[in-house]
């Protein structure tokens, strides 16, 4: 009788975390009726009778990874590719000890790996628990500009900046040059007729 009460604890204890788990991320329903809300990355894998799908909110941080295995099998080093480079963190399992489960669950964060799998650029390898499922929230990198790319925006702005003060000392100094010229051209004129007359008066 302890046993059945315990047990019965447990799964009290799990429809409630269940429950709560539910109204706290909006993945689960926000996008019921929209075909964006749900994607599938593995529905084929008969061998472990395994699954794994998206579901997803309206912003891109409310994601959630779900994996389902319908065998009594556990798998300990199972790859799944995954949508985009990313962290991601089991937070809920139903295998947890707590549930009454046997407690085979993802505690670290998995970060993704340049592993391409099943048609993905980027994969993960996590614990798959037995007759159960585990979800994990994928939150994706923030990508931050690399060193070359800031150096090259700093020369382009550079750019951007110089190329017009030059243009404009280019044309302003061009009316200075042309008013230099002509000046010089009636000083050279008048200095070569007045030779002229000097030569003409000792004639």
């Amino acid at each position: 009788l302890r046993d059945d009460y315990k047990k019965n604890t447990q799964m009290e204890t799990y429809v409630t975390a269940l429950n709560d788990f539910y109204k706290k991320h909006p993945a689960l329903y926000e996008m019921d009726y929209d075909v964006d809300g749900f994607q599938w990355i593995s529905c084929l894998d008969a061998d472990h009778s395994i699954i794994v799908f998206i579901r997803k909110g309206k912003t891109k941080d409310e994601t959630l990874f779900v994996i389902c295995n319908f065998t009594p099998v556990i798998y300990t080093k199972y790859q799944i590719g995954v949508p985009f480079e990313g962290k991601y963190k089991e937070i809920f399992s139903s295998d947890a000890e707590e549930f009454g489960g046997n407690g085979y669950v993802n505690a670290r964060v998995k970060q993704s790996k340049k592993e391409e799998w099943e048609n993905l650029e980027d994969s993960i390898t996590i614990t798959v628990p037995p007759l159960g499922i585990a979800i994990f929230q994928a939150t994706p990198y923030e990508t931050t500009p690399k060193k070359n790319d800031v150096k090259e925006t700093a020369k382009t702005v550079e750019k951007s900046v110089d190329e017009p003060a030059k243009k404009a000392k280019k044309t302003s100094a061009k009316p200075v040059k042309k008013v230099i010229e002509k000046v010089t051209e009636k000083v050279i004129s008048k200095a070569s007729a007045g030779t002229k007359k000097k030569a003409e008066k000792k004639t």
